[in-house]
């Protein structure tokens, strides 16, 4: 696969899945934009790709918000010129049984794996509209569901 001129972000990229995400997507020739709640592993991956020859910068900041969704499209937009890729991997991990999570903790996952999903595709497709190029989400989701007979 050729991305060569094409612009990712990607969301949850400091470790992991999300990082291995960004590493190929630069490898197949794509700019990327690194994201994670994590700024200095964010900054790290985004070292990584670029020392081996990628193209790649980081934009910190935990997603959930329409202002970090919206710079994330815009550090694209203004560092590449053009938003083509936005992957979805941010995600948190509370694992509690149902019964020992507390409100704020079930908030959190919603924050990051719902709202950070719907706020990010929101502000690219938004802006893939508007630039009339069409463009691809691609949004993960985790099996990381644990069941109990309790």
């Amino acid at each position: 696969m050729d991305l060569t001129g094409r612009v990712a972000v990607v969301t949850g990229a400091a470790q992991g899945l999300g990082r291995a995400y960004a590493r190929a997507l630069a490898g197949a020739g794509a700019a990327v934009v690194l994201n994670d709640a994590d700024a200095d592993g964010a900054r790290e991956a985004a070292d990584e790709i670029s020392a081996a020859g990628g193209t790649a910068v980081a934009e910190p900041g935990a997603v959930g918000s329409a202002e970090v969704a919206d710079r994330l499209v815009g550090r694209a937009v203004d560092s590449y010129g053009r938003l083509d890729v936005m992957v979805t991997n941010a995600g948190v991990l509370r694992d509690r049984m149902l019964w020992k999570m507390s409100d704020d903790e079930f908030d959190a996952v919603l924050d990051v794996h719902l709202r950070g999903t719907f706020t990010c595709v929101r502000a690219a497709v938004r802006h893939m509209r508007e630039r009339d190029g069409g463009g691809r989400i691609i949004a993960v989701g985790s099996p990381a569901i644990k069941a109990t007979n309790g």
